[in-house]
């Protein structure tokens, strides 16, 4: 496999952290909507915190993985860009997204919303389980 985007090319580009984070902060809301939207419902339906961040992953599970592996697919396609940023930006986004999907929204902001428990709502008051 003689990829000319991995060969040595003397370094990196500056340019792509600063393109891609405005992106990669969209994306992460986008996953952060579906998820803490299912969560808020289930919570105001009567279930404990506990529960609700179960169900409300449970429910959106599958579509943030089926968006962030979608996502990763499509920018896949331009990693063997003969462009050097083009590659660096392919990359950056296929690595961020795939965190975002599996690590982020999947362990660590279920993880943290149970550690907080009734502080999630703070400024608001959500019915006792």
């Amino acid at each position: 496999m003689n990829l000319r985007c991995f060969h040595t090319s003397g370094g990196l580009c500056w340019v792509p952290p600063l393109l891609l984070l405005p992106i990669l902060v969209g994306f992460g809301l986008d996953y952060h909507i579906f998820l803490l939207n299912r969560v808020v419902e289930f919570r105001r339906l009567g279930f404990s915190d506990k529960e609700s961040i179960a169900l409300g992953l449970g429910k959106t599970g599958q579509v943030i993985t089926c968006a962030g592996l979608i996502m990763a697919t499509a920018f896949f396609g331009i990693l063997p860009a003969h462009t050097l940023l083009l590659s660096q930006l392919s990359f950056i986004v296929i690595t961020a997204v795939l965190c975002d999907t599996f690590l982020v929204r999947g362990v660590m902001v279920p993880a943290m919303m149970g550690v907080l428990g009734g502080y999630n709502w703070w400024p608001m008051t959500m019915p006792t389980p």
